[in-house]
């Protein structure tokens, strides 16, 4: 399985994105959720391996990215805010600058590559499309 992350807009320090599943005969894609990245550790582009192993910190079953340079530990999971990411990537329905139903989307998405032969699941960071992404003032958002 392969999976986009889509980045699309910046609001204060939340970086808002799509995560997208290509289809790998027809090279169709699908968005699948809305994410959200603290922009204080935000994630190199490129490709990364991703394994769904358990997490001591959330006691419960979490994709992994596998080799971020200079770093370790980084899930997708749930959460709301920039504030509950110290790296990882967050998943849920944007609304502004804040995720909702978070929790059923991560749980989803958890079974949906649990399910799907590992090793050919790979992420792709995409390069942005200009040197600065959409930059919005979140009290008019």
């Amino acid at each position: 399985m392969k999976l986009k992350l889509k980045r699309v807009a910046q609001y204060g320090n939340s970086v808002m994105g799509q995560l997208w599943k290509e289809d790998p005969v027809t090279g169709t894609e699908e968005m699948l959720c809305d994410t959200l990245e603290n922009s204080q550790y935000i994630i190199p582009e490129g490709e990364y391996r991703v394994d769904v192993t358990h997490s001591p910190k959330f006691g419960r079953l979490l994709p992994i990215l596998c080799s971020v340079p200079g770093r370790s530990g980084i899930r997708i999971h749930a959460g709301n805010t920039y504030k509950d990411s110290t790296g990882c990537i967050l998943v849920g329905k944007a609304r502004g600058a804040v995720l909702v139903e978070s929790r059923r989307i991560e749980e989803r998405l958890t079974e949906a590559l649990a399910g799907s032969p590992i090793e050919n699941c790979i992420l792709q960071i995409e390069p942005r499309r200009s040197n600065n992404l959409a930059r919005v003032d979140c009290r008019k958002a």
